[in-house]
């Protein structure tokens, strides 16, 4: 008695297709990156405000006094007292050092910093919640953030103090989310940064960071 042989259909390209990876929709990007594009905007007019402040003898005052002592060759914390990690009076250093002694430079920093959070910040939360939710959310973070800064010009120690942390809280959540080396390696360049920045801020970022 001759035996038949089981012969099964070959998979469908349907079924193929399930099981492949598929990019994520360029439809979903498109209202995300509109909606950045609006924050950033709505940061730049929040910012025009800011083009005639003074700088009186203010902390900020201060650490742009510390670049002009270290470009004249003078070593902190021997030369002259600084309370904080050298990074901030540094980057004053480069500041002045590549576009000139002008207090616009700083300024101009702060207000490029400032739009760089702002579109982190809306692609951040837009993880979570959806992108109108995220948009309310950023804009109004933007606008008490800004509006609150009443006596120190934009280029300021505060300033400082939160950039990096969320800058580092933004790359660790792309490092557990894409689970890539390179994610991790800035999240952890970041959180340094953030130590190397303002000492309160850099611990309670690398405090943060440490249990993911």
């Amino acid at each position: 008695m001759g035996t038949k042989a089981e012969t099964r259909p070959a998979p469908s390209s349907k079924s193929q297709k399930a099981f492949e990876p598929t990019p994520p929709p360029t439809s979903t990007r498109v209202p995300l990156r509109l909606a950045m594009s609006l924050l950033i905007l709505f940061v730049a007019a929040a910012v025009l405000a800011w083009w005639n402040r003074y700088l009186a003898v203010t902390n900020d005052a201060w650490h742009y006094f510390f670049g002009q002592q270290i470009l004249a060759g003078k070593v902190p914390y021997k030369d002259f007292y600084l309370f904080i990690p050298p990074l901030y009076p540094l980057k004053n250093l480069f500041l002045i050092a590549l576009f000139g002694n002008h207090l616009i430079v700083p300024h101009v920093a702060a207000i490029a910093e400032i739009m760089l959070l702002a579109a982190v910040l809306i692609a951040w939360i837009s993880r979570a919640f959806p992108l109108l939710e995220s948009a309310v959310g950023a804009t109004t973070t933007m606008a008490l953030y800004i509006f609150s800064m009443n006596e120190e010009p934009l280029g300021g120690l505060h300033q400082e103090a939160i950039f990096f942390p969320v800058l580092a809280g933004w790359a660790a959540s792309s490092a557990l989310r894409s689970r890539a080396p390179a994610t991790f390696v800035l999240a952890g360049l970041f959180a340094g940064l953030s130590l190397l920045d303002k000492q309160t801020s850099g611990v309670a970022t690398i405090a943060c960071l440490a249990p993911s």
